[in-house]
Formats: structure tokens, sequence, C-alpha cells
């Protein structure tokens, strides 16, 4: 706290003090686990595969009987042991589409299906999914030992009496869906199939099987129904889950073509204020202590899958050095200040960018080995500024600048060069005379997009009523329900605290013209109650 902030603090009385102590410790617990991880939901239903007799209908949800398949379309599914028959039935549920993303963690899913029949007898179930990354559409043909099974299952006894077109709902099939999406070939947007079933539970006159509806479902009049198909009815996956750290990796990539060579413009160099060129062999970034130029590497990233407000856990490049070097070289990392980086062009000077405020300094004293690889430091802070704009989007374009400085006259090579998207090996040096596409230029950003959920931590949180919530010149109008002793709080979407400040009044003015541009939460507290609030910097 600043002496200002200790001053006010102390105006507190005791026990209050102890209870918005007791409110920040949980909110801070509910900040470090939510900074990480969001939860998040997803829908999916069985979907229409085909047309038969100018019905719609699924091929993905089907029964078997015993081992093989009963039919792959009809009104109703059956699960579970018909004991007059001494038939195990075995239902099958393939959703497609499954948009989470491998390494996500699931925290609950059930299966949502509706009775087609009124049921009270014992049924024993099992759950399991399919083994496999991409579950393929079913055949009539298939037998059930065709398609490898989850280890993991979870049994589901149901002794509840169902009542026709009523809802019911599985057990948590938690556990089971895990075991696909943890598969190292599983990948967002695969299909997944659920089982359910049977066992023999012995001969006899009980139908130990329940029927619920299909795809294809209609009310029957002879049951009392209304003769319609009903949509809302059909098989459904409700999944929630969080995403954890997530990874992404960027090259260079081509952009044109030099005399039959395929060449990129998005890496290249400034030799002091001027583009040197847009396509080489290597790059230069540091000092030229010789010729007195200051290098500046850009790298220019496409298709940065990352979204708006992420919380960005770090960020480094990783280069190929193209010449032995020892000399000390100084080097500072920025990124362009811009919500999608357009591409470069050879009469552009430096300061035709607009740079970020971050940066991160790179001193580099290690010597460099030529064709060998060395990596950056972490410049987390740098790229949090990017994807923090008001403007940017998942899938825009990123440049990173290497700017040296001036480490005066020398005869030493303050700078390092290394392997560009043009890389060959040079036969002079020992090389092969081959291009190396693993030396090309990336750069790997670890994040999360779970910052949305800073303080939903707690049971209690209300909204901040704040005007504007859009502000050119930084200033916003805190509504209070009523006067009194209140504690206002501004955080960055990476969940830093950047400013605060204790108020008895109604209405307040925030000032944050001094911030960058982007996205910032506010959090007030008044009488033991959380209140919340998004803004944008504009």
């Amino acid at each position: 706290m600043t002496a200002v902030h200790l001053q006010q603090y102390s105006l507190i009385p005791k026990q209050m003090k102890k209870t918005l102590l007791s409110i920040s410790a949980f909110l801070l617990i509910g900040l470090i686990s939510n900074i990480y991880a969001q939860q998040q939901t997803l829908s999916v239903r069985v979907i229409k595969t085909g047309e038969e007799g100018g019905v719609n209908v699924s091929y993905d949800d089907g029964e078997f009987q015993n081992e093989v398949i009963d039919k792959l379309y009809d009104d109703d599914l059956d699960m579970g042991w018909e004991g007059e028959d001494l038939n195990i039935m075995t239902t099958f549920l393939r959703f497609q589409n499954i948009s989470i993303p491998k390494g996500a963690i699931i925290d609950s899913a059930f299966l949502n299906i509706y009775a087609h029949e009124d049921e009270a007898d014992e049924a024993r179930v099992t759950i399991f999914a399919e083994a496999t990354d991409n579950s393929a559409a079913f055949v009539e043909t298939e037998l059930i030992t065709d398609r490898t099974w989850s280890t993991v299952s979870l049994p589901w006894t149901i002794t509840e009496a169902w009542e026709i077109w009523k809802p019911y709902r599985s057990p948590d099939i938690k556990s089971v869906l895990q075991s696909v999406i943890n598969r190292s070939g599983w990948a967002e947007g695969n299909s997944l199939t659920i089982f359910l079933r049977g066992e023999d539970q012995g001969a006899s006159l009980l139908d130990n099987a329940r029927d619920f509806e299909s795809f294809e479902n209609i009310e029957d009049p002879e049951d009392g129904g209304d003769g319609l198909h009903h949509p809302e009815r059909i098989p459904e996956l409700k999944i929630y889950y969080t995403l954890g750290l997530q990874q992404l990796e960027v090259t260079i990539v081509k952009t044109g073509n030099k005399g039959g060579v395929d060449v990129s413009y998005d890496d290249g160099e400034f030799q002091n204020e001027v583009i040197d060129k847009l396509f080489d062999d290597d790059l230069d970034m540091g000092w030229e202590g010789e010729d007195l130029n200051i290098m500046t590497t850009f790298l220019r990233f496409r298709n940065i899958t990352i979204p708006q407000g992420a919380s960005i856990s770090s960020a480094v490049l990783y280069l190929y050095a193209h010449e032995d070097e020892a000399d000390e070289a100084r080097v500072t990392i920025f990124a362009e200040a811009a919500d999608n980086s357009a591409e470069f062009v050879e009469t552009e000077l430096i300061t035709d960018r607009t740079w970020t405020t971050a940066s991160k300094p790179w001193t580099i004293t290690e010597a460099w080995e030529i064709w060998q690889p060395y990596n950056s430091p972490d410049f987390k802070n740098v790229v949090q500024e990017v994807v923090n704009r008001s403007g940017w989007a998942s899938g825009n374009s990123l440049t990173i600048f290497l700017r040296g400085e001036d480490q005066g006259a020398s005869l030493l090579d303050n700078a390092r060069d290394f392997e560009s998207f043009e890389n060959i090996e040079d036969p002079e040096d020992g090389g092969d005379g081959l291009h190396h596409p693993e030396r090309i230029p990336k750069l790997v950003v670890t994040y999360s997009t779970g910052n949305a959920a800073i303080f939903e931590a707690s049971a209690e949180i209300h909204n901040l009523q704040i005007n504007p919530s859009v502000s050119t010149d930084g200033l916003f109008k805190v509504h209070m329900p009523e006067s009194g002793k209140t504690s206002i709080s501004v955080y960055g979407l990476s969940g830093n605290l950047i400013t605060g400040i204790n108020t008895s009044e109604k209405e307040t003015v925030l000032d944050l013209s001094s911030l960058p541009k982007g996205i910032y939460i506010v959090k007030a507290i008044q009488n033991n109650t959380v209140y919340t609030g998004k803004i944008i910097v504009g």
C-alpha cells in the first residue's frame, strides 16, 4: 500500500478491517484458482445424419441387441436387460464436434434424456466411452466387439420410476470423458461415443431395460401423445470443463517466392532506422561496433489464436545461431502496439510502427555456437499488453522487435546473428548446404483463458455500476448503492492489482488515464458485499 492508502486503512474500524481482510483472502483464493482456469459449458446433441422416406434420421444413436446392432434409427433407444427375451441392450450415442481441447479438465458431465415409456423395474447399466481419438460413424453390419471400449466406466443402477416423456439425467460421467480427452491423439472438434451397456439380470418377466427418446422421437397418439417430433428431447451431452494452461507454437511462414526460392517478408532487420533487407539467410540483433549500426530484428507471427484478455503465463522465442559469437549483446524485446500487425515493406522506417510500453531486457553473455538452439528470456508482459488491447482478436498477427543498443565504437561484434526463414547451412562454414525448417524462428506462448472468472469465487457477487463502460480519456464514475466506507480496486486481466482507493462517497471518479488501452476489472467492497464490473480504456 502507499502511504496514503495506509493512512486511509488505519481509519477503518478494527472489525471492518477483519471483514475486509477475510473477504480479500477469500477472493485471492478464488483469483489464484481461477486465473489459470475458467469453467466453461458445452452442450451437444445427437444430430441428423441422413433421411429415410422423407424423414430426418440419425445414425449416431442406436442400440445393440446382445452383440449386434438392432437398428440404427427408431423412435426409442433401449438400455438394460430384457429378462423375458434374455437380451442385453446397449445404447450408443455418438456426439459430433466436441469442441474441448486436449488437456481440458472435465469437472462434470451428464447425459440428459427423456423417458419413452413408464418403467419402474430396476435397470443396471454401465457407462463407457469408445477408446478412440475420433469416433467413426456407425454402420448396421458392425458388431459391438468392433469398437474398443474405455477402461474407465461408471455403473448406473436405476431404481427411480420413469414417467413417459419426462426428463432424466445420468450420474456424473466426467471420469469416462476425461479418459478420452486425455488421449494423445484427441483434438478439439473430434467425435465421441458413449455406450450404455446393460447386464444379465436373470430370466424374468420384468423389463429391466429403460427406453428413452431418440433423435427421431415422436409422441405416439396411442400413448396419449401429440404425434409430433420433439427436438428438445433428443439425447444431450452436457459437459462442464475448465481449460488449464494452453500452449501456442507459431513459426515464421512463407509469404513469397524469389527466383524459385521460398521467402518470408515477416522476418527481417532494421539497420538503425531503416529496413536493411526483408529476406536473407540470417537476422542480426544488437550492436555493430565497427560500423556503428544498431540492428533491430522484427519477427511477425501470424494467426495468434489467443483470445482477447487471455492471461499470458510465458512467452519465449526459440532461435538458432547463424555464427559463432561470444561478445556481449544487449537487446530489448518489444512488440508492436497494434491490434493486428500489418505486413512489412522495404520502404518503411522503424518509426512507422508503434511500440509497446512493456519491454524486456535481454543481455546475452553466453557464447553462441553456429547452428545451435538458443532461447530468449520470458517476455510475457510484452505479449500481455497486446492481447489486452480492446481491438485484439484471436487469429490476429503479432510482431516482436529485438532492439539493439549503442554499446560504443568497438571492433567487437556485439550483435547476435540467428537463422531466418530462408536459412541455409553454408558449406563454407562446414554446413550441408540445405534449408532447415526446424530452425525457423519460433514463438511459444503459454496462456490461460480464465481471467473473466477472477471474482466468481464468491457466491455474493453483484454487478458494479460504472459509467461509461468504455472511456477514451480513462475517466470512469463508480456508483455504489449508498454512501459508506468502500474499498475500490482495479485489476488487469492477468489478475494483477493496478491501483486501489478507499472512499465513503456514493459516487467516485476513477482516473485511469495513465493506463494503457485495454480491458480492466473493477472490484468494490461495501458493507461486506462484493461488486465487480468490466471497463475498457480506449
